[in-house]
């Protein structure tokens, strides 16, 4: 109930500034810290985080040094920081192994890093005697909860139905750690469990309530995280509609994610979304031109007016060869340096070529062109200017990866984006650093000199297509 919440928070400030209590002044900030969270105010979060962790450091209460990371948690997942938790709640299981929260918080963070496996022993482990270990105090909610989800992940129906079960009385409130953590609706939980258990329309109906309750908390991470779980239920529903309500959710989710910093969230949004396009999951998301070409999918641009008179339009995609290495040598600071070059040299040449760069993420862009003679001119003037512009020792020769198609635009509706933008970007995932590679539709319509020509499968097009890579 936000609005007692609220108010308690109110009452409870004067009530701490009266006491002088370090233990009294520990739970306030701690409620405080869950609000930012909650609001999705991530830097709020960590600033008192700390200065719960120095009153607790000051009592000498090591229940509430630990706990400290139980007010991390929900921020650092979804800002792609799960990894800093593990240590931490591997010590807490070992210091407290009769409290079954930890071990199935430590199961949460390892279906977050994927080590699908080891969480499955310790859910295992908590469902032995039909769950006997996860007593029945202010910490079974959010204990089977969170289970809950990953018995989901990993694929356990068997512990899912049973958690399911166990679950289902607690529809319709919320699954929270005291004041420390507020872990969303248990209806979110139950939702994801029946998506596993192949019940979709129990699924939708979850998450409708989960995101209902959301809204009212006002929790801003936790109403895009409904989107996105209400989206993924539409889809494996399947009715007539669902497909078109499910592309609405993920964008909903992507506007608040991006707003918010919620790189996991992102990240599993754009999976979603280029899954849906035909590239499978196990495609890396990280890659820039995936990036770009999901992005411009939500924001579905009209392209139209960027144009020839006959209606056809040339794409290019780029992006640097290697750019995730270069980042993790050079450092942030450094690789900012170096991409505020890239993308002067990248707009420099196609301003002067009359392009309009419609998106750009990081390393990755993509640019369109009335004309595709001059495209091909573009991408040519790119690839030499990085060949000789001196970067730095540091970051050596930097290669950039460019492929184009020219085609119809297509604008349809709600549904991605037309197969002219698709194509062009499944070309330049095809180019290697340092080269210029273009659809043979590009190549019949721009001059220029190619080499041999190579057939490649195009993800989510079907058959074999022919590239030809420009020579430049």
């Amino acid at each position: 109930n936000r609005a007692r919440f609220d108010d308690a928070l109110a009452r409870g400030e004067r009530l701490v500034n009266e006491s002088r209590s370090p233990f009294a002044r520990f739970v306030y900030v701690t409620s405080q810290a869950t609000l930012a969270t909650l609001e999705g105010r991530y830097a709020d979060t960590e600033r008192l985080a700390g200065e719960a962790l120095g009153l607790a450091r000051r009592t000498r209460d090591r229940v509430n040094i630990t706990n400290v990371g139980v007010i991390l948690m929900p921020m650092l997942r979804e800002q792609g920081r799960a990894a800093e938790m593990e240590a931490p709640t591997r010590r807490a299981v070992e210091s407290f192994p009769l409290l079954a929260s930890w071990r199935s918080g430590l199961a949460h963070v390892l279906v977050e890093l994927a080590q699908y496996d080891e969480a499955a022993t310790h859910l295992a482990e908590l469902a032995r005697d039909d769950f006997a270990a996860v007593r029945d105090d202010v910490l079974r909610t959010y204990t089977l909860a969170v289970l809950g989800e990953v018995a989901a992940a990993v694929g356990d129906r068997n512990a899912g139905a049973r958690i399911h079960e166990l679950l289902e009385p607690r529809s319709g409130f919320a699954s929270i750690l005291g004041n420390t953590a507020f872990h969303g609706a248990v209806d979110r939980y139950l939702g994801l469990i029946d998506v596993a258990l192949d019940r979709p329309h129990e699924a939708v109906a979850h998450h409708e309530a989960a995101l209902a309750l959301h809204e009212r908390m006002r929790a801003r991470p936790w109403v895009a995280r409904s989107h996105y779980d209400l989206a993924r239920a539409l889809l494996a529903r399947a009715t007539a509609g669902d497909r078109e309500r499910a592309l609405a959710r993920l964008n909903e989710a992507l506007d608040v994610a991006n707003g918010l910093g919620m790189v996991r969230l992102q990240q599993e949004v754009l999976t979603t979304k280029l899954e849906l396009q035909g590239v499978s999951s196990g495609a890396s998301i990280m890659a820039s031109i995936d990036i770009v070409a999901a992005g411009v999918s939500i924001e579905r641009p009209d392209l139209s007016r960027h144009a020839a008179a006959d209606g056809m339009v040339t794409v290019l995609f780029s992006d640097i060869e290697g750019y995730t290495g270069l980042n993790e040598r050079l450092g942030d600071e450094r690789s900012q340096d170096l991409l505020r070059t890239h993308d002067t040299l990248v707009r420099d040449a196609v301003t002067a070529r009359g392009g309009t760069v419609v998106k750009s993420a990081g390393d990755g862009y993509m640019i369109v062109f009335p004309d595709a003679g001059e495209a091909l001119s573009c991408a040519i003037a790119i690839q030499r200017v990085h060949a000789v512009h001196d970067f730095g020792l540091d970051a050596g020769q930097i290669r950039v990866r460019i492929g184009l198609h020219a085609g119809a635009v297509i604008r349809e509706g709600d549904d991605f984006f037309g197969r002219t933008v698709i194509l062009a970007s499944r070309v330049a995932a095809q180019a290697n650093g340092g080269e210029v590679l273009v659809s043979d539709a590009l190549r019949t319509q721009a001059r220029g000199e190619f080499g041999p020509a190579r057939e490649v499968e195009l993800k989510g097009m079907s058959g074999s297509h022919r590239v030809h890579p420009a020579r430049w």
